[in-house]
């Protein structure tokens, strides 16, 4: 049973927002798990886009950064990150294109500008 003192620990350390992502050891044991936002990625099937935004949050950036960087290829996009105060983990939309795009266009669309 956890006590008083450990419990009121745990709650007070519970308004941190973990990610749903966690990068573990190759043993597959986490000593100190080092926790990315989960990516809402659109268009999601921008394969090159998606694995460039994870990339490029996996070495360690702030929505703001993120953005910053991926502007240099796609200059209209735009990362948010959602902030509803119930949620424990931190969730980003990254828009290529800077709004939301139906799926199934051109999967470089804005790349070049537009």
């Amino acid at each position: 049973m956890i006590g008083h003192e450990a419990l009121e620990g745990r709650l007070k350390r519970s308004d941190s927002r973990p990610s749903g992502n966690t990068q573990t050891s190759s043993l597959g044991k986490s000593s100190l798990p080092r926790l990315w936002p989960t990516l809402v990625i659109n268009p999601a099937d921008d394969l090159e886009f998606a694995r460039l935004a994870r990339s490029l949050v996996e070495n360690g950036t702030s929505p703001e950064g993120l953005e910053r960087l991926l502007s240099r290829r796609f200059p209209h996009v735009a990362v948010h990150r959602r902030e509803l105060s119930s949620e424990r983990i931190e969730i980003w939309y990254v828009y290529r294109d800077g709004r939301w795009k139906r799926s199934g266009g051109d999967s470089a669309g804005s790349a070049q500008g537009e």
